[in-house]
């Protein structure tokens, strides 16, 4: 690991004073406590990384759990040039659910000026002492997040233009949700995910889960253009078909006007998807499941110039 360090010191002495992109990933490290955690218990490469964190414009950071809430506290300070950021929690597997203790991994309020993407495969929290906008950023992914803390770090965001939020399993927790509506003017498209944590999403949970489409009532987004769900486990006391009005408020709500509309779940009734469509003419393409109960032939009767339906089997 001390050559790591080596050839990134060779590499900053020989390129231009332009912002650079680095990925660092690391899967098996020695565990350590927290109450271990020093910088000099980090890969050598992290000393180069911090003493030139003014230097990256781009950083994609992977480490097990117990490392990288405080590799990531390192990286943010002074980051002040960095415009995208990716962070992973290598202790996830790539298919099952998470091991171990509950943990955050915090974003801190310094780097919000200059943030353009922002992506993270782990749970994050926005709890910095100096909360600030993140002024600039328009695209934001997020993986293994609970609700709660994706709609708090939401509220920071004015000019997001691209969300991705993917949950899986979920069970309504103890914190409340946001009393008050969560502006985002310029959000054009939302991916919503909620999956088991096996391969393409399947789960053999029998519990209950919460209902994640829920967080839509405390959006407000006028802008919206395309939207798409990724639905395949059950709610609670969910049937084999439900009244499914989450997006049909926030359309109305929200007063936008839907070109793109991909329903990839089973469980939407046909009224529900319906009463989707009828507050969206402007629509250009729909995704519908092929089992859903939903005919071909009331789409293309409601909306006959459709340019693209498509059917998922």
């Amino acid at each position: 690991m001390e050559s790591q360090g080596k050839v990134l010191r060779v590499w900053l002495k020989r390129v231009t004073p332009l912002p650079l992109s680095v990925h660092l990933r690391y899967t098996p490290l020695p565990w350590l406590d927290e109450s271990a955690m020093r910088i000099e218990a980090l890969p050598p490469v992290f000393r180069v990384m911090v003493e030139n964190a003014a230097r990256w414009k781009d950083v994609r950071l992977g480490m097990p759990r117990n490392y990288l809430p405080y590799a990531l506290r390192l990286m943010q300070r002074n980051a002040s040039n960095l415009e995208a950021l990716n962070i992973e929690d290598t202790s996830i597997p790539e298919f099952g659910r998470l091991l171990g203790y509950t943990y955050h991994v915090h974003l801190d309020g310094d780097m919000a000026e200059t943030l353009l993407t922002l992506s993270a495969r782990a749970p994050v929290r926005y709890t910095s002492r100096n909360p600030a906008p993140f002024a600039s950023l328009r695209t934001l992914s997020l993986q293994h997040t609970s609700p709660e803390n994706c709609l708090h770090l939401l509220k920071y965001c004015p000019i997001l233009d691209d969300l991705n939020l993917h949950f899986y399993e979920w069970r309504r927790g103890s914190m409340p949700f946001p009393t008050s509506t969560i502006l985002l003017p310029h959000l054009r498209n939302f991916l919503l995910s909620h999956t088991g944590y096996g391969e393409h999403g399947s789960t053999k949970t029998v519990a209950r889960l919460g209902e994640i489409c829920v967080l839509l009532d405390h959006l407000e987004l006028p802008d919206l253009r395309g939207f798409y769900l990724w639905e395949t486990v059950a709610p609670r006391n969910g049937g084999p078909l439900r009244q499914w009005d989450y997006l049909s408020h926030l359309i109305t709500g929200s007063t936008c006007s839907l070109n793109e509309l991909e329903l990839n779940t089973t469980r939407m009734d046909p009224s529900s998807v319906l009463e989707c469509l009828q507050l969206s003419p402007d629509l250009k393409y729909l995704g519908i499941q092929s089992d859903q109960a939903l005919k071909e032939e009331d789409v293309r009767q409601l909306l006959p110039s459709l340019p693209s339906l498509r059917v998922f089997k």
